[in-house]
């Protein structure tokens, strides 16, 4: 294997490896930063600037590793910083014959459509070395909406997970079903929350986590029976974990529109939690490898809890072995590293 010493990582901006406080501000960059530490020296790691435009200070890494730059459009000043990243940024980098990485995280973004964010889809579908998408289905978005000969270098990978299988204590049933995180309307609480109301289900559901918008959030009052309890607050790890502990099974709602992979899944799946999740994205994934639940209708939810399924802690147990940050920040040294 090729060892390459120097690796650009985007965006970097307020991660700090020695302040565990700066974890909570991206988990997924500050564990995959840490991680291919092992394997390459991350050139902007004591940055502290946002943005793209430091890139230029940088040119002299092997490897150039982009995460979420697609959402550069809803950025201050992202018009400018999309055309920067373009029509600068990509050619410099193809000239210097520079070796990118794109994680494709959703199949676009949760914030909206605008035409820069398919134009830098595009452009780095057609000039990275590898681009990894954490589900199957991400292969399939790229060749219904970008044509077959863009997923070349697309590779499907699992989102990598921690192991927390014993850190997790399971005292009581408190709550049938939980469903955590920051509650935007593309995870489907609104109509989950409809269902349960109309069909008259008595289980008891907590939902924990901010709503973004106090629109939204009536909304899904507006039709909220008795037995859901909805805490509308930013809810920490450690209480998140107590959570885990008196709760039947976690649930996720998600809409397909924009959706490929999921932190909250892969951290709830970290604790060894009992996961019913809509089928698409990694979601299905996981479920086709016999690791969480799907569900087609919010009746199967229902079925699953009343009928007591549960997940062979052995498959969760060796996927999560097989799957570490170490293993994912080895298998993209060596992607990047092959000739092919």
């Amino acid at each position: 294997m090729e060892t390459y010493q120097t690796l650009y990582y985007f965006p970097i901006g307020g991660i700090s490896l020695e302040d565990p406080k700066n974890f909570s501000k991206n988990p997924y960059s500050y564990k995959v930063i840490d991680a291919l530490l092992n394997y390459s020296s991350v050139v902007n790691l004591t940055t502290r600037k946002k943005g793209i435009l430091d890139i230029l200070s940088y040119l002299k890494a092997d490897i150039f590793f982009f995460n979420w730059v697609e959402d550069l459009p809803w950025n201050r000043f992202g018009t400018l910083q999309a055309l920067f990243f373009l029509i600068i940024i990509l050619p410099l980098l193809k000239i210097l014959k520079k070796k990118i990485v794109w994680t494709m995280h959703n199949k676009g973004s949760h914030k909206g459509k605008k035409y820069f964010n398919s134009l830098i889809q595009k452009k780095l579908l057609k000039n990275a070395k590898l681009i990894i998408t954490h589900s199957s289905e991400g292969i399939c978005y790229v060749s219904h909406t970008f044509g077959e000969k863009f997923t070349k270098n697309v590779k499907f990978i699992h989102h990598p997970i921690d192991n927390n299988l014993n850190k997790i204590n399971i005292f009581f049933q408190k709550y049938d079903l939980l469903i955590w995180g920051a509650q935007f309307e593309y995870k489907g609480i609104y109509e989950f929350v409809k269902f349960v109301e109309q069909n008259k289900i008595t289980k008891k559901i907590l939902i924990a986590g901010t709503f973004p918008d106090p629109e939204y959030y009536n909304k899904v009052l507006s039709v909220k029976p008795a037995n859901i309890i909805i805490e509308n607050k930013f809810i920490k790890d450690d209480d998140l974990v107590n959570l885990f502990e008196i709760s039947g099974y976690i649930v996720f709602t998600h809409t397909p529109n924009t959706v490929l992979s999921s932190g909250a899944l892969m951290y709830s799946l970290s604790y060894g939690c009992q996961i019913i999740a809509s089928s698409v994205g990694a979601f299905k994934d996981l479920a086709d490898e016999g690791i969480i639940f799907n569900f087609k209708t919010f009746d199967d939810i229902f079925k699953i809890v009343n009928d007591g399924e549960k997940i062979n802690r052995n498959f969760l147990s060796s996927f999560i072995e097989t799957n570490s940050y170490n293993s994912f920040a080895l298998r993209i040294i060596n992607e990047v590293s092959s000739g092919h």
